[in-house]
């Protein structure tokens, strides 16, 4: 039997897996830097290529089929190993830094970290950025810079903890006008991230809030969806002040208990630096702009 060729589909597959881990072609088009409508036509063609409907759509929501599911399943870990190759014979290169973190913290903090190193710095250097969410291994240990989300790496060999982060709701500003209480968030949907470690259950324990349930509530397993949810007015939403910094201060998100209730304080990210590496100037650089980047909130207790 002929072996399939894949090189027509590559693109497609790229572009879908993308799409599915978001569940959004406007979002898919933001990580991939395409129009949306681009991303929409690519689906489409991997589609009729394929002769399966991988998507289900319905509005604006959007939903994995069956075939769907499958497919992303083979393609996530295909692409995967693809990246692993490539990472692997370009490691001699000692232009190149790989850095790995999660989604929601590559967007908000390692990119613009890293747009300011390079406004001023004059070394050449290439950027190998990988963004996953890989709870509970050691493949960080592939990277020369690697910050990692959750308590599960905090103890682990060459792992340092990053500040506490403060957690609290936030909001469309429009939405904000509606609540005066802490307790009236349960009045409208709630907005969850299904990877992040702090919830509203931590939240509403802080506050003394109990007998609260989440019949009304949006879910999504990344932090990217729910703050663009929470910026739309689709609910509220619990996250950390530094990851939703750009939008607070630009009025696209508010907080609307800050100075009125408690906020969940606990360390989420932490991390790890490349022993073989932890000497380069341009390493010791980098890790300075992204620590700096990340500490520009910080919450001050009052005793």
């Amino acid at each position: 039997m002929a072996t399939m060729r894949i090189s027509s589909y590559l693109s497609g597959l790229e572009i879908f897996e993308v799409a599915a881990r978001m569940e959004s072609f406007k979002l898919a088009a933001e990580e991939l830097f395409l129009s949306p409508s681009a991303v929409s036509q690519a689906i489409r063609k991997l589609e009729e290529d394929l002769n399966v409907e991988l998507f289900s759509r319905q509005g604006r929501a959007l939903a994995l089929t069956a075939d769907g599911r499958m497919l992303l399943q083979a393609v996530e870990k295909g692409l995967r190993e693809i990246r692993d190759g490539i990472r692997g014979v370009t490691a001699a290169d000692e232009g190149l830094v790989r850095i790995y973190s999660s989604p929601t913290f590559c967007s908000k903090i390692i990119n613009p970290a890293l747009q300011n190193y390079m406004k001023t710095s004059d070394e050449s250097v290439s950027f190998a950025v990988i963004s996953e969410y890989i709870p509970h291994t050691d493949r960080f240990r592939e990277f020369d810079i690697a910050v990692l989300y959750g308590e599960s790496f905090m103890e682990k060999k060459g792992v340092e903890r990053l500040g506490i982060n403060t957690l609290m709701p936030y909001c469309a500003p429009a939405l904000a006008k509606k609540i005066r209480h802490p307790r009236d968030v349960l009045k409208f949907p709630l907005i969850f991230n299904d990877n992040q470690e702090v919830d509203w259950a931590d939240w509403f324990r802080v506050n003394g809030i109990e007998d609260f349930n989440f019949r009304n509530a949006i879910h999504f397993n990344s932090g990217i969806q729910a703050i663009q949810s929470a910026k739309e007015g689709m609910g509220f939403y619990v996250e950390c002040e530094r990851i939703v910094k750009y939008e607070v201060e630009t009025g696209l998100l508010v907080s609307p208990f800050q100075g009125r209730a408690e906020p969940v304080l606990r360390h989420l990210y932490s991390m790890f630096v490349a022993k073989n590496k932890s000497q380069h100037k341009t390493i010791q650089d980098l890790v300075a702009v992204i620590e700096r980047a990340y500490g520009q909130v910080s919450y001050q207790a009052t005793v």
